[in-house]
């Protein structure tokens, strides 16, 4: 049963965006230039962005891996992570979590400098009302990871007539089945992209590519395995042959032997055409 084998994991990250609208400076550049001042608004930079890059480096390193790493599920966040890739995924979100927060201790300790450096920068324009002090700044820094059970219908309860009972339950469980399906075709379309990605640069013989061409290849076709939740035989047999035909050599043989890459790439391509047939399926 899918409950047995993968759970709904959100990700919610917060951080201050160190931006303030300034009512003033954008009525004075109204005036100035005689248009109404719905048409633009001055938002301020209040910190460098030097010295919020580390926090935002943190959180686009987590939100990726958190992506690539799960499955579509829902509109409201919620991931499908597979029982599978579970311990993988806890054990390198965790080491995302600590980089973030030791960036946050990081500007949180420099942060009054980073204020007067801004007193300095924004001249006329700096309002000491824009920066909280540092208790609310770090309330506004937040990392978290909440995971739930896949819901079935036998979660559901409610007191209504046995027939509309039993319709409201099918329809839950075609729910799950289609967002299941869903999910799969996503590790389809991730393949589908690599790999042809992978064909359209071996394919043209005077193009340079560097080795990570290779190496999201194997990234993806070791990933893929545990976020099989549905257990496709077509997506595991097609990591197999990807592995088999388009990872045997290394890149600098792809790179130096033409036989050996018009191989390659001819082999992505027919990947890539058998492909094309189980998204019809």
């Amino acid at each position: 049963m899918l409950q047995d084998d993968a759970m709904i994991v959100r990700l919610s990250i917060s951080q201050w965006t160190a931006r303030k609208f300034d009512k003033g400076v954008t009525a004075k550049v109204a005036s100035e230039y005689a248009v109404d001042d719905t048409v633009g608004r001055y938002n301020k930079v209040l910190i460098a962005k030097e010295a919020i890059q580390v926090i935002t480096q943190a959180v686009s390193a987590a939100r990726s891996f958190h992506y690539e790493n799960t499955l579509p599920w829902d509109d409201g966040g919620g991931r499908l992570l597979p029982s599978k890739n579970f311990l993988d995924y806890s054990k390198k979100m965790r080491e995302l979590k600590e980089r973030y927060e030791q960036a946050v201790r990081d500007f949180l300790s420099n942060y009054e400098s980073y204020r007067d450096d801004a007193a300095v920068k924004l001249g006329r324009m700096f309002n000491p009302a824009d920066y909280p002090g540092r208790n609310e700044i770090e309330r506004k820094f937040g990392f978290g990871t909440d995971i739930e059970p896949v819901p079935t219908s036998a979660d559901f309860r409610v007191s209504l007539q046995s027939s509309e009972s039993a319709r409201i339950k099918s329809e839950l469980d075609a729910r799950v089945k289609e967002r299941v399906a869903e999910a799969t075709r996503d590790l389809y379309v991730r393949l589908n992209e690599v790999v042809g990605k992978f064909a359209e640069k071996l394919a043209d013989k005077d193009a340079i590519f560097r080795d990570s061409l290779v190496e999201n290849v194997v990234e993806l076709v070791n990933l893929l395995p545990k976020l099989n939740v549905a257990n496709d035989s077509k997506l595991e047999a097609l990591c197999t042959e990807t592995k088999k035909k388009l990872l045997a050599m290394e890149p600098d043989s792809l790179r130096k032997d033409e036989v050996v890459r018009a191989k390659a790439a001819k082999d992505a391509k027919a990947i890539l055409d058998k492909m094309s047939g189980y998204f019809k399926s």
